[in-house]
């Protein structure tokens, strides 16, 4: 698990690295950014829960740091501003656990992202959203465990490089805040029982890795594109 998730973050600085070199080297020609066009992105990277998941249970007695993988769906109304949905899985070091121990989680929900150069080939983005954050875990010859509560703020903050007009790639970083309000727990009759308003808390889980983006739709913005006058 240490080996991969140095290897994600090695590959993170690395990938950030090249793009940032590669736009000092490439001329500022404006891209064509897309717009009225469907847009799919994946992302696969480092995630770990921080904190409590109620007043009752710890983070760090449930959940080691892991990896997640991301996939989104959304529609670019123009060069800058995409709305659309978001879906990810992570699975999760089991602290003291066997190999047969599997902690994971699954998350769903809405966001919108702006783009701060669309016309460039490196782009810096933010994202916000919220929705829904389920944690399970099942320990061996044990039944699973989970809690489920509301992903009240999901933040990402990315930067594309251009391959070309309808392919990005680039590192990405963020966090979301997760409110687990219900939970079941093995053994218990009623199935699912609500955490309570005393025992509620929020839940940071972090993240940082590699996402890429692929734009389905022949519409484009057209950058503004600069003449310079030479003197003579």
């Amino acid at each position: 698990m240490k080996k991969m998730l140095a290897i994600l973050g090695s590959t993170t600085v690395i990938t950030a690295f090249a793009a940032f070199a590669n736009a000092q080297e490439t001329p500022s020609v404006p891209i064509d950014a897309p717009k009225n066009a469907a847009e799919i992105g994946v992302g696969l990277g480092y995630s770990q829960p921080t904190g409590d998941l109620t007043q009752r249970d710890s983070a760090d007695d449930i959940a080691r740091a892991g990896g997640e993988v991301s996939a989104d769906v959304g529609y670019r109304i123009d060069a800058r501003w995409l709305v659309g949905l978001y879906g990810g899985y992570g699975h999760y070091h089991a602290p003291g656990g066997t190999s047969y121990d599997i902690v994971n989680s699954a998350t769903g929900g809405f966001q919108a992202q702006y783009h701060i150069m669309p016309f460039g080939r490196v782009d810096p983005w933010i994202g916000f959203g919220a929705g829904y954050r389920g944690l399970y875990q099942s320990l061996e010859n044990q039944n699973t465990r989970a809690w489920h509560g509301i992903q009240l703020a999901r933040a990402r903050l990315g930067v594309d490089y251009r391959v070309n007009e309808t392919v990005a790639l680039g590192p990405v970083i963020g966090m979301d805040v997760t409110m687990f309000t219900s939970q079941h727990a093995p053994g218990s009759s009623s199935g699912v029982d609500a955490v309570g308003s005393d025992n509620l808390t929020a839940t940071p889980f972090f993240f940082a890795g590699l996402a890429g983006r692929f734009d389905i739709g022949k519409e484009r913005e057209r950058g503004e594109r600069r003449t310079v006058a030479m003197g003579y």
